[in-house]
């Protein structure tokens, strides 16, 4: 009988300790999720025979208007697709960003666009309908948070991917009435981070979340 009870407690420790090293390692991030199966694509706009297809080696496309940039100069595994318009004042704060994230090096890429690993850690575990920020401070200075407050919207598909989203309708860094709508693939090789910031002053804003909807909607791993 006491033979039998240190076995219990043996397995109990094991199994503890295989849960946290998933967790360390991410695999959490792809398990995890308070929502119910999303059943509905993102966007049902039809597509112009005209738009562009921008075709990364890292193993996705996406189609974007003709009036559309592709600056890959912009961090590792990552690009931003950005209206070919004058910046204005303020620069260009509306396109869309797609980064990737190998999950063998999901702790070492900081470098790759909108990608921290705690960061990612923490909104990955906002349950769905919740508010938080993913972050308390900035270089060690204390009161950002207010600008890293994330919303989980419900899940939806894109091309049949399941996505989780997030919207963040305050942005670091950018003026106020900007948005973020970002959402989340992941599969078991990486992480698809596919994003935009859009709407805001007139002075600037070139896309609205129904734009931004019907690109990334062309969003397809390959």
């Amino acid at each position: 009988m006491k033979k039998a009870g240190v076995f219990i407690v043996i397995l109990i420790i094991l199994g503890g300790v295989t849960v946290f090293i998933l967790y360390k390692n991410g695999y959490i991030f792809k398990q995890r999720s308070s929502t119910p199966t999303a059943t509905a694509e993102i966007s049902n706009e039809e597509i112009p025979d005209d738009w562009r297809t921008y075709e990364s080696e890292l193993g996705y496309r996406i189609k974007m208007p003709t009036n559309m940039l592709v600056n890959t100069d912009v961090g590792e595994a990552s690009v931003h697709l950005v209206p070919n318009v004058e910046s204005g004042e303020f620069g260009t704060k509306n396109y869309v960003y797609i980064s990737v994230v190998n999950r063998e090096k999901i702790k070492d890429s900081n470098r790759v666009y909108n990608y921290n690993y705690e960061q990612f850690k923490n909104l990955m575990n906002i349950n769905a309908g919740s508010t938080q920020s993913i972050i308390s401070k900035v270089n060690n200075v204390p009161g950002y948070s207010e600008w890293f407050i994330y919303e989980r919207l419900p899940n939806t598909l894109i091309n049949g991917r399941e996505a989780r989203v997030f919207l963040n309708t305050k942005p670091w860094e950018f003026p106020l009435g900007v948005n973020e709508l970002r959402f989340v693939i992941t599969t078991d090789e990486n992480l698809y981070i596919i994003g935009a910031y859009y709407n805001g002053d007139v002075s600037y804003a070139t896309l609205t979340k129904k734009d931004v909807e019907k690109i990334i909607s062309t969003f397809k791993i390959l």
